[in-house]
């Protein structure tokens, strides 16, 4: 199985993640689905506690027609069996069990482990075809080492195009403790020479900042020194995110939403102990939006003297605790903290915020008026 490793979490995420699983057949279950960069090169591995195993199959669909089946019985030399497309790369055949004769995974079937009718465990959604994985790798979590008859994405680490290595063997990229508090600050964007930005370009360098003035829970006016490529005070939006709306007084058009307040009070709070805040350039997406305003991730440390492993990214905390929502129109495939893409924790840390109905996705606010 993947390893296993004792994690301190919230209680809810807790019970969110290990509630959807199926309590009998505990010991086989689809552990990763590789695309990389055409959906033909595609692999899919299934993890077995036990090496005899008896009426297993599984079934690949295309629409509701089954287009693959094989039995499962005898494939386990070692804790994972491994299925590679005919147009798969050599190196990913290099490390499957078995190569097929035709391409049968694409990213969007709907797949399934069963035994005699019953689905054990599946990846997919049956009903409708959903491209759940493209130019990537979906790697179990530690956390969902079992059996799920219905797909859950929450279960599942995304990790980016071209990597392979977690085919064959039973490693998973991160420790969820580590994922779940976002992505990190790596070398690939903090040398000096990755800059935030030629003024007109974003090319996803950092350039340390400092408040202006305070806004609400997606905008914030920061200085730019002029190693960024801009130079004096700019407002700026929070990349990829989206909070309610504040009260902005007499004359505005903009009407208040439920939680805006509670989200400008979360931006800012961070912001005020905040001992050195960076911001990020979105390499592959843009440098300003519709209304002038720059575009950042917004970097911040409460520690004096941070390693870069010690900031956090705000816009992905506010969105984690329900109070924003995340823009899935900019996927950013070249932004990723080691293996993992930014857009990926983003998208986790909504469905989780879902999920456990927190904030705007299922409380009501004491301060607003929704009269």
């Amino acid at each position: 199985m993947k390893k296993i490793k004792t994690l301190l979490f919230s209680a809810i995420a807790l019970s969110v993640l290990t509630s959807c699983g199926t309590e009998e057949s505990k010991n086989i279950f689809i552990s990763e689905a590789y695309v990389g960069s055409s959906p033909f090169n595609s692999a899919l591995e299934i993890t077995s506690y036990e090496k005899e195993i008896s009426g297993y199959k599984l079934n690949v669909y295309k629409g509701k027609d089954v287009i693959f089946s094989i039995s499962l019985d005898d494939k386990f030399k070692d804790e994972t069996y491994v299925i590679a497309n005919k147009s798969a790369n050599e190196e990913i055949k290099k490390v499957a069990d078995e190569v097929l004769n035709d391409d049968y995974f694409f990213g969007f079937n709907y797949i399934e482990v069963s035994k005699g009718d019953k689905v054990i465990d599946s990846i997919g959604n049956k009903k409708y075809e959903t491209n759940y994985i493209s130019g990537g790798s979906l790697i179990r979590n530690e956390l969902n080492q079992k059996p799920m008859a219905s797909f859950d994405q929450l279960a599942w680490y995304k990790v980016k195009e071209g990597v392979y290595k977690y085919l064959g063997n039973v490693e998973v990229p991160i420790t969820y403790e580590d994922f779940i508090k976002g992505p990190k600050l790596t070398p690939k964007y903090t040398d000096e020479s990755v800059l935030f930005s030629n003024g007109k370009i974003p090319l996803g360098g950092i350039t340390e900042t400092k408040v202006s003035s305070l806004g609400d829970g997606d905008t914030t006016n920061f200085v730019y020194d002029a190693t960024s490529g801009l130079s004096g005070v700019f407002r700026t939006r929070y990349y990829l995110i989206n909070t309610p709306e504040i009260d902005h007084g007499p004359g505005s058009s903009i009407v208040p939403e439920p939680f805006g307040q509670e989200a400008k009070r979360f931006t800012n709070s961070r912001l005020n102990k905040a001992k050195h805040i960076l911001l990020q350039s979105a390499f592959g997406g843009q440098l300003h939006e519709t209304y002038g305003r720059n575009l950042a991730f917004v970097w911040y440390t409460e520690k004096e003297n941070p390693e870069f492993s010690d900031y956090v990214l705000l816009n992905y905390e506010v969105v984690l605790n329900g109070l924003a929502t995340f823009d899935t129109r900019s996927k950013l495939e070249e932004m990723y903290d080691d293996e993992i893409l930014y857009y990926s924790y983003f998208e986790y840390a909504v469905e989780l915020a879902k999920t456990q109905k927190i904030k705007i996705w299922g409380e009501t606010d004491p301060e607003f008026d929704y009269n």
